[in-house]
Protein backbone atom coordinates (compact mmCIF):
# COMPACT_ATOMS: atom_id res chain seq x y z
CA UNK A 1 0.00 0.00 0.00
CA UNK A 2 2.95 2.29 1.04
CA UNK A 3 4.75 1.87 -2.30
CA UNK A 4 1.47 2.45 -4.37
CA UNK A 5 1.05 5.98 -2.35
CA UNK A 6 4.27 6.40 -3.72
CA UNK A 7 4.26 5.76 -7.11
CA UNK A 8 0.83 8.17 -7.25
CA UNK A 9 3.19 10.69 -5.59
CA UNK A 10 5.42 10.22 -8.10
CA UNK A 11 3.39 10.25 -10.62
CA UNK A 12 1.70 13.28 -9.87
CA UNK A 13 4.80 15.06 -9.36
CA UNK A 14 5.56 13.98 -12.70
CA UNK A 15 2.43 15.34 -14.11
CA UNK A 16 2.51 18.79 -12.32
CA UNK A 17 5.90 19.15 -13.76
CA UNK A 18 5.19 18.46 -17.24
CA UNK A 19 1.48 20.59 -16.75
CA UNK A 20 4.54 23.45 -15.36
CA UNK A 21 6.84 23.02 -18.18
CA UNK A 22 3.84 23.10 -20.66
CA UNK A 23 2.65 26.58 -19.39
CA UNK A 24 5.83 28.01 -20.15
CA UNK A 25 5.76 26.87 -23.77
CA UNK A 26 2.42 28.30 -24.11
CA UNK A 27 3.49 32.11 -22.54
CA UNK A 28 7.19 31.95 -24.58
CA UNK A 29 4.52 31.38 -27.80
CA UNK A 30 2.24 33.84 -27.06
CA UNK A 31 5.23 36.18 -26.31
CA UNK A 32 6.70 35.50 -29.80
CA UNK A 33 4.06 37.63 -31.36
CA UNK A 34 4.78 40.50 -29.60
CA UNK A 35 8.42 42.57 -30.82
CA UNK A 36 9.13 45.99 -31.80
CA UNK A 37 12.19 47.68 -32.87
CA UNK A 38 13.53 51.10 -32.22
CA UNK A 39 16.02 52.77 -34.25
CA UNK A 40 17.48 56.13 -34.76
CA UNK A 41 19.96 57.41 -37.49
CA UNK A 42 21.48 60.31 -35.10
CA UNK A 43 21.94 60.61 -31.27
CA UNK A 44 24.15 63.26 -30.86
CA UNK A 45 24.51 66.68 -32.77
CA UNK A 46 25.87 70.49 -31.57
CA UNK A 47 23.27 73.37 -32.04
CA UNK A 48 23.57 77.33 -30.83
CA UNK A 49 21.76 78.33 -27.85
CA UNK A 50 18.21 79.56 -28.95
CA UNK A 51 18.06 77.50 -32.21
CA UNK A 52 15.66 74.25 -31.91
CA UNK A 53 17.67 70.68 -32.76
CA UNK A 54 15.40 67.98 -33.60
CA UNK A 55 16.48 64.54 -33.24
CA UNK A 56 14.78 61.62 -35.14
CA UNK A 57 13.89 57.74 -34.41
CA UNK A 58 11.63 55.57 -35.25
CA UNK A 59 9.16 52.59 -33.87
CA UNK A 60 8.24 49.46 -35.77
CA UNK A 61 6.14 46.67 -34.82
CA UNK A 62 7.86 43.71 -35.71
CA UNK A 63 5.36 41.58 -34.10
CA UNK A 64 2.23 39.63 -35.43
CA UNK A 65 0.29 41.34 -32.85
CA UNK A 66 -1.22 44.55 -32.52
CA UNK A 67 0.25 46.18 -29.15
CA UNK A 68 0.65 49.28 -27.85
CA UNK A 69 3.42 51.13 -26.52
CA UNK A 70 4.71 53.30 -23.49
CA UNK A 71 6.70 56.63 -24.97
CA UNK A 72 8.50 58.25 -21.92
CA UNK A 73 10.79 60.60 -22.21
CA UNK A 74 13.50 61.09 -19.64
CA UNK A 75 15.55 64.33 -18.87
CA UNK A 76 18.79 63.15 -17.67
CA UNK A 77 21.76 65.37 -15.43
CA UNK A 78 23.75 67.16 -16.63
CA UNK A 79 20.61 68.36 -18.90
CA UNK A 80 19.77 72.20 -18.09
CA UNK A 81 16.83 72.44 -16.54
CA UNK A 82 15.55 75.85 -18.55
CA UNK A 83 15.75 73.85 -21.90
CA UNK A 84 12.70 73.32 -23.38
CA UNK A 85 11.96 70.67 -25.18
CA UNK A 86 8.58 68.66 -26.94
CA UNK A 87 8.05 65.37 -28.46
CA UNK A 88 5.93 63.74 -30.91
CA UNK A 89 5.00 60.17 -30.98
CA UNK A 90 2.62 58.85 -33.29
CA UNK A 91 1.85 62.05 -35.15
CA UNK A 92 0.76 63.85 -32.00
CA UNK A 93 3.28 66.20 -29.96
CA UNK A 94 3.64 66.89 -26.15
CA UNK A 95 4.69 69.74 -24.98
CA UNK A 96 7.55 70.01 -22.35
CA UNK A 97 5.46 69.30 -19.48
CA UNK A 98 4.42 66.24 -21.08
CA UNK A 99 6.93 63.04 -20.12
CA UNK A 100 4.54 59.91 -20.96
CA UNK A 101 2.46 59.35 -24.34
CA UNK A 102 1.03 55.94 -25.59
CA UNK A 103 1.34 55.03 -29.50
CA UNK A 104 -1.22 51.98 -31.31
CA UNK A 105 0.45 49.87 -33.95
CA UNK A 106 -0.79 47.09 -36.13
CA UNK A 107 1.83 44.11 -36.76
CA UNK A 108 4.33 45.58 -39.37
CA UNK A 109 3.17 49.34 -38.92
CA UNK A 110 5.66 51.79 -37.64
CA UNK A 111 5.67 55.56 -36.40
CA UNK A 112 8.10 58.55 -35.85
CA UNK A 113 9.26 59.63 -32.64
CA UNK A 114 10.41 63.32 -32.63
CA UNK A 115 12.63 65.06 -29.98
CA UNK A 116 12.80 68.51 -30.24
CA UNK A 117 15.34 70.56 -28.23
CA UNK A 118 15.67 74.15 -27.37
CA UNK A 119 19.14 75.12 -25.38
CA UNK A 120 18.46 78.24 -23.33
CA UNK A 121 21.99 77.71 -22.16
CA UNK A 122 25.20 76.14 -22.94
CA UNK A 123 26.09 72.89 -22.03
CA UNK A 124 25.35 69.62 -22.26
CA UNK A 125 21.93 68.02 -22.32
CA UNK A 126 21.51 64.00 -22.72
CA UNK A 127 17.50 62.82 -23.28
CA UNK A 128 16.10 59.31 -23.10
CA UNK A 129 13.29 58.30 -25.10
CA UNK A 130 12.45 54.97 -23.56
CA UNK A 131 9.51 52.49 -25.53
CA UNK A 132 7.34 49.78 -23.35
CA UNK A 133 5.10 46.98 -25.12
CA UNK A 134 2.13 47.00 -23.18
CA UNK A 135 1.61 43.34 -24.06
CA UNK A 136 4.85 42.01 -22.63
CA UNK A 137 6.09 44.52 -20.35
CA UNK A 138 9.36 42.78 -20.13
CA UNK A 139 10.23 44.37 -23.60
CA UNK A 140 11.82 47.50 -23.82
CA UNK A 141 14.14 49.78 -25.65
CA UNK A 142 15.58 53.36 -25.45
CA UNK A 143 17.97 55.49 -26.85
CA UNK A 144 19.85 58.48 -25.15
CA UNK A 145 20.16 62.14 -27.25
CA UNK A 146 22.84 64.03 -26.41
CA UNK A 147 23.10 67.51 -27.42
CA UNK A 148 26.19 70.24 -26.58
CA UNK A 149 24.74 73.57 -26.72
CA UNK A 150 27.27 76.25 -27.46
CA UNK A 151 27.70 80.01 -27.21
CA UNK A 152 30.10 80.89 -30.12
CA UNK A 153 27.90 80.30 -33.74
CA UNK A 154 28.12 81.87 -36.88
CA UNK A 155 25.74 83.29 -38.67
CA UNK A 156 23.67 80.58 -40.81
CA UNK A 157 19.79 81.58 -40.10
CA UNK A 158 18.02 83.07 -43.12
CA UNK A 159 17.59 86.32 -41.77
CA UNK A 160 21.09 86.96 -40.37
CA UNK A 161 22.39 85.66 -43.85
CA UNK A 162 20.50 88.40 -45.62
CA UNK A 163 21.28 91.15 -43.19
CA UNK A 164 25.51 90.18 -43.57
CA UNK A 165 24.62 90.20 -47.26
CA UNK A 166 22.78 93.65 -46.61
CA UNK A 167 25.82 94.57 -44.53
CA UNK A 168 28.40 93.98 -47.11
CA UNK A 169 26.61 95.65 -49.65
CA UNK A 170 26.17 99.12 -48.04
CA UNK A 171 29.74 98.84 -47.18
CA UNK A 172 30.48 98.31 -51.07
CA UNK A 173 28.58 101.33 -51.98
CA UNK A 174 30.60 103.11 -49.43
CA UNK A 175 34.02 102.66 -50.56
CA UNK A 176 32.75 103.29 -54.45
CA UNK A 177 31.01 106.66 -53.45
CA UNK A 178 34.09 107.44 -51.32
CA UNK A 179 36.36 107.14 -54.39
CA UNK A 180 34.10 108.85 -56.22
CA UNK A 181 33.89 111.66 -54.53
CA UNK A 182 37.61 111.38 -53.47
CA UNK A 183 38.09 111.57 -57.32
CA UNK A 184 36.07 114.89 -58.29
CA UNK A 185 38.28 116.38 -55.50
CA UNK A 186 41.02 115.72 -57.30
Amino acid sequence: MQSLTRIIMIIGLIYLSLMLCLSYLVVDEVRAGVSFTYTAPVTQKTACIGDTTQFSSTLKNTGTEADIYDVDRIRKPPTPVDWWMEFCAGGVCYDSNTIHAEVSLDPNDSADVLLDILPRTAGTGNVTMRITSHANPSLKDSITFILNATEACPVTSQWGLYALIILISISGFYLIFRRLKLAKAT
